[in-house]
């Protein structure tokens, strides 16, 4: 399978301070927190969690994070994944971390993903999990993910690009 969407492609220049980044991207529900809490500044990784929320999608059948608002999307993601603590929201503007500060605290620990993927084998919820990691710098990225153990059976190196 190969996601894309081009809709607001911009090109990503190392060594370029220039770099034009879209204000609003993706379409809510998959939508990595970053966005959502206006971080004003974003990677590449922003790609890795909605393919995370796709991957989710795949294996329970339906939209895993559909969220009807910001607000709500947020807590959808918090719910699922747990509140981050400070350390996970260091990349967030300060009145976008208020949000995140007065969300229900008994949310710490998310959903546990084995209960709720009980059907899908052990590898598919661990790169699940690092797809779907609240802080960007900890997110998997597209080569950490291509040779992930769940993908062993499909990876093939020499067939994949990397941008």
């Amino acid at each position: 399978m190969k996601i894309c969407d081009f809709g607001l492609a911009r090109p990503l220049f190392k060594n370029v301070k220039a770099n034009v980044l879209t204000e609003y991207v993706a379409t809510r529900w998959y939508r990595a927190p970053e966005l959502l809490l206006s971080a004003n500044q974003y990677t590449t990784s922003v790609d890795m969690w909605s393919v995370g929320c796709i991957f989710a999608e795949m294996l329970q059948r339906k939209p895993f994070l559909p969220g009807t608002d910001t607000k709500n999307q947020i807590e959808l993601i918090c719910e699922y994944l747990g509140t981050p603590d400070l350390d996970n929201i260091k990349h967030i503007p300060e009145e976008s971390k208020k949000l995140i500060k007065n969300l229900p605290k008994n949310k710490k620990n998310g959903k546990d993903f084995s209960k709720l993927f009980s059907f899908a084998p052990a590898e598919a919820i661990d790169l699940l999990k690092k797809l779907l990691m609240f802080d960007p710098e900890k997110r998997i990225t597209v080569e950490q993910a291509l040779k992930h153990p769940y993908m062993a059976d499909l990876h093939l190196e020499e067939d994949e690009p990397t941008r």
